[in-house]
């Protein structure tokens, strides 16, 4: 999907699939206000008579080597699902990815956010009915909030990959996305696995870090309940050993709000970790994985040439909290307790569902 004005990136794109399956949509009113959404009605309306699944690419991606083999395994190996190939840092499902590759897992399912889609993958018969649900449902909403309100409506679930292997290219967004600053994946590799498992990790909690603060997306009774990380360590009975953990890493030349909010977010990343499984998490990832944390909160405060610096310091503070909080799992005083349960009144319907 495109605008005229990058057809020539487009057509770049299409052509490295070495079998030619790839079609180029334009924007249907060009000269409208920019939007994703316009774009993706026959973006997703194309596909072909004999196709058991379609993908849909935006104009600005980076594609690992290998990748269109890789796709006919993932498409083979969960044939039901829905599968996003990119998760940028700046999401919610940052913190999933995270979580999947700090475990060694190779897909894992989002949380109920919208869904990443710079290259994402449905099953034909959900990509030929995207259309009309957003015609009747999408008004007012981004693209991607549409179709996770789609996907949600047909009980598809939607898994991510681990580590992306679609890059973001971050040229000037047509769609006005800009305004959210320097987008990158949370964690890419530049080639494709050969093998593809269907076994998909899920996480109960998944911290994360976005717009400046640490919050845990904790799954409540089938709903996702958002909390900021401080509370959900107090209900762990593990906040008392974060702060005095935190005292003790020193002082990197950081803000210290951001100090404060990255040691959060990291240090219940580990207890998260640990509690999914008892392993040592792969060094290089975890090193990846936590230089893309700082940008990915700070992206819509900080400019990139302001976070390159950054990004070391923030690194090497996250590490550390994550061991500590690695450490920690188990030793809270007290379990979890139960989410009050919240209702939302009044207003559009739709406002309730999210």
């Amino acid at each position: 999907m495109t605008h005229p004005r990058r057809i020539s990136a487009a057509g770049e794109i299409a052509a490295k699939d070495p079998r030619g399956r790839i079609q180029v949509v334009q924007d249907p009113d060009p000269s409208g206000p920019p939007t994703a959404l316009r774009t993706a009605n026959p973006s997703w309306s194309c596909v072909g008579d004999a196709a058991t699944h379609h993908i849909v690419f935006q104009d600005d991606v980076i594609l690992a080597r290998g990748f269109f083999d890789h796709v006919e395994k993932a498409a083979a190996a969960v044939p039901g699902e829905a599968v996003a190939f990119y998760e940028g840092w700046e999401g919610r499902n940052s913190g999933v990815v995270r979580l999947g590759a700090l475990t060694g897992a190779s897909w894992a399912y989002a949380v109920d956010e919208h869904v990443p889609s710079l290259a994402l993958m449905l099953p034909a018969e959900a990509a030929r009915g995207y259309a009309r649900f957003a015609a009747e449902h999408g008004d007012g909403w981004p693209y991607d909030v549409v179709i996770q309100r789609y996907l949600k409506a047909l009980g598809i679930p939607v898994r991510i990959a681990v580590p992306s292997t679609v890059d973001h290219d971050d040229v000037p967004s047509l769609a006005g996305n800009s305004k959210h600053g320097w987008r990158r994946a949370t964690y890419f590799t530049d080639a494709a696995a050969d093998v593809v498992s269907p076994d998909c990790a899920s996480f109960p909690v998944v911290p994360f870090y976005q717009y400046g603060e640490s919050k845990c997306a904790v799954r409540q009774d089938g709903r996702w309940e958002y909390l900021d990380t401080d509370r959900y360590l107090r209900r762990l009975g593990l906040a008392e050993r974060c702060d005095a953990d935190f005292a003790e890493a020193g002082e990197p030349d950081l803000p210290a709000e951001v100090r404060r909010q990255v040691w959060l977010t990291a240090f219940a990343t580990g207890v998260a970790v640990a509690g999914a499984t008892g392993r040592e998490p792969d060094p290089e990832a975890a090193a990846a994985v936590m230089d893309s944390l700082g940008p990915g909160g700070l992206c819509e405060e900080y400019t990139d040439a302001e976070l390159l610096p950054m990004i070391p310091r923030i690194r090497a503070l996250a590490l550390a909290a994550l061991a500590a909080g690695r450490t920690a799992h188990g030793t809270g005083a007290r379990p979890d307790a139960p989410a009050a349960t919240v209702v939302v009144t009044g207003g559009a319907p739709a406002l309730g569902a999210e």
